[in-house]
């Protein structure tokens, strides 16, 4: 199976160049919220040149690249200064529901941006500040001269399947009624099927065989990088902890909870074994 997110119309930059677009993105953050104007039928970031009132809220800008050949910026809000009354804050996982998937994952590389910003200001070896390189998306340090490029942590996430029916559970930290395929992070020195045999078995107890890569997706929590794969149930019997997952059990294509977001690759990897993507 081919994981089919449409590619990303987004073309990554390190300084902006000549462009004749009249227009600039500027995709501002509040933790992990986007300020979008509250008047739109799609997720709409706004336009620097055409709300120049935004420019006394917002702090230092970054130059991404370009969605759609338009100059694209990110930046964060700062906390005391109200925001304009055309605009609202939405949580950015709530833009999956609403706008184009294209744009949306290119929010989710201004929040991962923002966070290695964040993280990477002095380096890990000696302590002194870090500066952006011209030309790569990294960072040298301005003591001891090291580079340091954007962390990104792998995680696996995997539909297990017995005969015609699905394994999904519900973690701890979920919506009420929602369900999902096991997923979590790879351990340092391990390899990504070593990964989707542990977690499963640490989560619900079972052992799986015949693991296929599936396809992969960014996401904004954690600078996730997530490595989709399927699985078949081995042997065992599914034992939750109660703390991380609350409960899991086999489901059919007639009999499922509540699915986590569509644009989500848990969302279609499900759907796909499920065969209700056809």
């Amino acid at each position: 199976m081919e994981y089919k997110r449409e590619d990303i119309p987004f073309r990554p930059e390190y300084k902006e160049l000549e462009t004749r677009s009249e227009k600039t993105i500027l995709l501002i953050y509040k933790k992990n919220h986007m300020l979008l104007l509250k008047a739109r039928k799609n997720v709409e970031a706004p336009d620097e040149k055409e709300h120049p009132e935004l420019k006394k809220g917002i702090k230092e800008k970054f130059f991404m690249g370009y969605f759609r050949e338009v100059p694209c910026y990110c930046t964060e809000w700062q906390e005391k200064v109200p925001i304009p009354e055309a605009f609202e804050w939405v949580y950015l996982n709530d833009a999956s529901w609403i706008g184009d998937k294209n744009f949306f994952f290119t929010c989710v590389r201004g929040r991962t941006f923002l966070n290695w910003h964040h993280a990477s200001r002095f380096c890990g070896y000696c302590g002194e500040q870090t500066t952006f390189k011209e030309d790569e998306r990294a960072k040298r340090c301005l003591g001891c001269g090291n580079v340091s490029y954007p962390h990104i942590a792998p995680a696996i996430i995997v539909g297990v399947t017995k005969g015609d029916k699905l394994l999904l559970a519900h973690n701890a930290n979920f919506p009420e009624g929602l369900y999902s395929i096991i997923a979590g992070y790879v351990e340092q020195g391990e390899s990504l099927e070593q990964a989707v045999r542990r977690e499963v078995e640490e989560e619900v107890g079972i052992k799986v065989k015949n693991i296929k890569y599936y396809g992969s997706t960014p996401w904004y929590n954690g600078d996730s990088l997530m490595l989709g794969f399927t699985a078949e149930y081995e042997s065992g019997e599914i034992t939750v902890d109660h703390e991380e997952i609350v409960d899991a059990n086999w489901y059919d294509k007639d009999n499922f909870p509540i699915l986590p977001s569509p644009i989500s690759i848990a969302h279609q990897i499900i759907t796909d074994l499920l065969g209700l993507s056809k």
